[in-house]
């Protein structure tokens, strides 16, 4: 039976899937971009040091939440509780407005809602170093000396929360703010250093940056794509 909560879930994944689409479609002209970031993901140092950032704000994270229940709040837990949650109960927990429909499809017993959501998580993946890219371009170009390294970082960690993600998630993006500037700022010196004018060094440094970013984002995003693989087809 098709029921509200149904048609609002498909809606509601619908349109993160729609949303994704849209900026594939306008990535085209990144193609060479990507592979770059893709290229640098075959590093293992990087893998580590990403796996490493991300073990520590999961820890930081988990600690907050569990320090205050204010830190789990996100506004995205408004339309939880009343279109998503349903039945399974109130839940102040927020997310995000892209990620949270899609992961709420990818756990239901509906085919098309899997559907939907396997499909949105395989485009975001294929998408991550673009997504990826913007963001480092928007917070850390131009910002190549330590005194706006904290004010950017904060900018960063901070406008999540637009997007639903709870006050705790977006305290713990500080610090990978802090992380993926550091990397920019390292690798803009370094470039610089070797001869590069400031424009060359700017675009090289930000997608090392954005190749860290890229990274840390695609493994948070095979975990729910391999869930939703798992109970799609087993």
């Amino acid at each position: 039976m098709i029921t509200g909560k149904v048609i609002a879930m498909v809606l509601i994944a619908g349109f993160a899937l729609a949303n994704v689409i849209g900026g594939a479609i306008g990535m085209r002209s990144y193609f060479p971009l990507m592979r770059q970031i893709w290229r640098g993901f075959l590093r293992p140092l990087r893998v580590l040091e990403v796996l490493g950032a991300m073990t520590i704000t999961i820890a930081f994270l988990v600690l907050l939440f569990n320090l205050h229940p204010v830190f789990k709040w996100g506004w995205w837990a408004l339309i939880k509780q009343g279109v998503v949650a349903g039945e399974r109960g109130s839940d102040n927990t927020g997310g995000n407005i892209l990620l949270a429909p899609a992961t709420e499809a990818a756990t239901s017993d509906i085919p098309i809602l899997q559907a939907v959501a396997l499909s949105f998580f395989l485009l975001l993946l294929f998408a991550m170093p673009f997504f990826a890219y913007m963001e480092e371009e928007a917070f850390r170009w131009g910002h190549n000396d330590k005194k706006s390294m904290l004010k950017q970082s904060i900018k960063f960690g901070l406008i999540h929360l637009l997007v639903g993600v709870p006050i705790g998630g977006g305290i713990v993006l500080i610090f990978m703010g802090l992380f993926y500037h550091w990397k920019y700022l390292s690798s803009f010196r370094k470039f610089s250093e070797m001869g590069y004018d400031y424009w060359e060094a700017e675009g090289k440094a930000i997608i090392v940056s954005a190749t860290y970013h890229s990274l840390f984002n695609s493994i948070l995003v095979a975990f729910p794509l391999v869930l939703t693989m798992l109970l799609m087809f087993f």
